[in-house]
């Protein structure tokens, strides 16, 4: 007999592009069963949808010479503040005028 899930399910309905889902169930096919998994849309969508509401996101367009919005990088939170702090470090110049003018002149300034 099976035993009842702790959380329960609630069916969804999608409708895909035709390609997408070929592309979907091509990628979650089984050689061995010679099919798609029982279970095996559900859990691909629970697991993508888990990490959609886990990530964030930044815009590196503070970081770099982009349009707002049009670089975003996502991930963990801990994986933004490692990143963010990364680049905060290597964008920030504490050299002296002679270290900012030598920079200049292997830029082309």
């Amino acid at each position: 007999m099976k035993t009842p899930n702790l959380i329960p399910s609630q069916p969804l309905s999608v409708a895909l592009p035709r390609p997408l889902y070929l592309k979907l169930g091509a990628h979650l096919y089984s050689e061995f069963e010679q099919r798609v998994p029982h279970g095996a849309y559900s859990r691909f969508m629970i697991n993508l949808l888990q990490g959609y509401f886990h990530n964030v996101a930044l815009d590196l367009a503070p970081y770099a010479d982009v349009a707002p919005g049009s670089c975003l990088v996502s991930g963990s939170p801990e994986t933004i503040a490692l990143l963010k702090k990364t680049l905060g470090e290597k964008f920030t110049f504490g050299g002296t005028d002679a270290d900012f003018a030598a920079l200049g002149s292997i830029f082309g300034d």
